[in-house]
């Protein structure tokens, strides 16, 4: 189903009309920055992943549906506070839900304390176990082949290789052992884990999350000069074009023949001696040529992952061919 025929648009077209009535320029940026709450109330945790995307083809499709003109503008978009309030306010909503669960459960077992005792004890450790906001994005219900899979999963790692902690406890069988006590799925039955879950104060103890927290302290090694190097050529001639060209209308199109001249200037190099700034120079030509074709319009919205892969996460990819390191999927 569309976003227009969800019938949400209607307070977006009239906010642009008036705009346009008024003569005040009509950006994606000022739309996001005055219709923030808009935005809040309107995309779901699953849309939050994907909020730019979902949020640009809205916007797009208000913008053709009330036969107004936009405006280039040179400034970002901060996304971060809007997709922390839609986080927050999941938050809240299921915590409310929780306390009207509560209640219900509470009002249940006043009023049948003595023949469903056995029953309340099930439903109030199966509720704890599903809380939180990890656990309860999806309402999906794990199935017995899902849990069958589960455990062979489990089964095929190797002994030696699972993650032990100081307390003697293995975090891999740990997790194990809560996914099957889940009614519905959960990251745990994916062997991710992200401590941020409420869930897990209640599966490792305080002094496991720490652990699991500071574990290795892991950093990116430093770049080298060679690619620093390459990379401030196009900062510096993004700035420079950015400074000189004073009607925005005319932004993309001198940025992008400033970034192409730039990049023909570096090149080419040898990927037998030269492979980390043959690869970065590469990455950036491809994703050059996407943009000058205007490949994420044309792809639209009805794209798979695996068409997103083919295009964007392969040229990642092959930043490991020097190293031998093939991926796979």
């Amino acid at each position: 189903m569309s976003f227009q025929t969800k019938g949400m648009p209607l307070k977006i077209i009239e906010y642009l009309v008036r705009l346009k009535n008024n003569n005040i320029p009509i950006t994606f940026q000022r739309f996001v920055a005055e219709k923030e709450e808009y935005i809040i109330e309107h995309t779901t945790l699953s849309d939050a992943g994907d909020i730019v995307n979902i949020w640009g083809t809205r916007f797009g499709d208000a913008v053709l549906e009330a036969g107004v003109k936009t405006k280039q503008s040179k400034k970002k978009i901060d996304w971060l506070p809007i997709m922390s309030k839609i986080l927050a306010s999941a938050a809240t909503t299921i915590n409310k839900n929780d306390m009207n669960d509560a209640d219900i459960s509470n009002n249940n077992n006043n009023n049948n304390n003595n023949n469903n005792s056995s029953s309340s004890s099930s439903s109030s450790s199966r509720d704890k176990s599903d809380g939180g906001i990890d656990s309860r994005i999806s309402n999906s219900t794990k199935s017995g082949k899902d849990m069958e899979n589960f455990k062979q999963e489990h089964t095929s790692f190797i002994p030696n290789k699972k993650w032990v902690l100081s307390s003697g406890r293995c975090v891999e069988d740990v997790m194990f052992e809560y996914g099957q006590k889940l009614s519905h799925e959960h990251p745990a039955h994916s062997y991710i884990l992200c401590v941020d879950d409420s869930n897990w104060k209640n599966v490792f103890t305080e002094e496991e999350i720490n652990e699991l927290l500071n574990e290795g302290n892991p950093c990116l090694p430093v770049l080298n000069e060679n690619v620093r190097s390459i990379l401030q050529e196009f900062i510096e001639a993004g700035k420079k074009t950015s400074q000189e060209t004073l009607e925005e209308d005319k932004l993309d199109t001198n940025m992008l023949d400033s970034l192409i001249k730039t990049a023909h200037k570096l090149g080419p190099f040898d990927p037998r001696t030269q492979y980390e700034q043959f690869w970065v120079l590469s990455a950036i030509n491809q994703l050059l040529g996407y943009y000058a074709n205007d490949l994420m319009t044309m792809m639209g919205s009805n794209v798979s992952e695996l068409d997103l892969v083919a295009r964007y996460w392969s040229v990642f990819d092959r930043s490991f061919d020097d190293v031998k390191v093939i991926t796979t999927r």
